[in-house]
């Protein structure tokens, strides 16, 4: 990918702060304020997918992580692999899903709890009549307390992503 040296620096300052002004970003490049306009409009249609922000989940009730390694359940009626994807992706407590490449119906997913009791819930628990277990095989389980997080971010990747990229010059037709 070629992104142009503010496009580079756009990028950077907006993973440090969502919400900095484009004012801000022309004072600290140097360029105009309509320029940032326009390099956040062409980042937009390709790299940028939204704007967000960053919440203190702990202080918002989530005591719990878990990682699951799962298998879907091939032996239930109607087995289909993208209606189980989507009801599982759907959970609200399913914060990363990933597909593994080790078999054909492997997972592993990221859930978020307020505590024990929650994370037992959630196994346990009907959903269109049937315990999760009757759509999903549970290979692994890890429970970890909130605050054996230590990093729960890509910022870093991303941005060296970003400098890794190749830089061309400014178009400005």
């Amino acid at each position: 990918m070629w992104l142009t040296k503010n496009e580079k620096a756009v990028l950077n300052l907006l993973l440090d702060d969502a919400n900095i002004s484009d004012i801000f970003i022309a004072e600290k490049l140097k360029i105009s304020s309509q320029a940032v306009g326009r390099i956040k409009k062409r980042l937009e249609k390709d790299i940028i997918r939204g704007y967000t922000i960053n919440l203190n989940s702990k202080l918002l009730g989530v005591n719990i992580v878990a990682l699951f390694k799962i298998s879907f359940n091939q032996s239930i009626e109607n087995f289909d692999v993208s209606s189980l994807e989507k009801k599982l992706k759907e959970l609200p407590e399913v914060t990363m899903m990933f597909k593994t490449l080790s078999g054909s119906h492997d997972y592993i997913f990221l859930a978020s709890f307020s505590n024990l009791d929650d994370l037992e819930k959630f196994v346990t628990e009907k959903r269109n009549g049937k315990p999760f277990d009757s759509f999903f095989i549970i290979k692994e389980l890890i429970a970890l307390p909130n605050s054996c997080v230590l990093k729960k971010s890509e910022k870093n990747l991303l941005k060296k992503m970003i400098d890794d990229c190749r830089t061309k010059s400014a178009d400005f037709k």
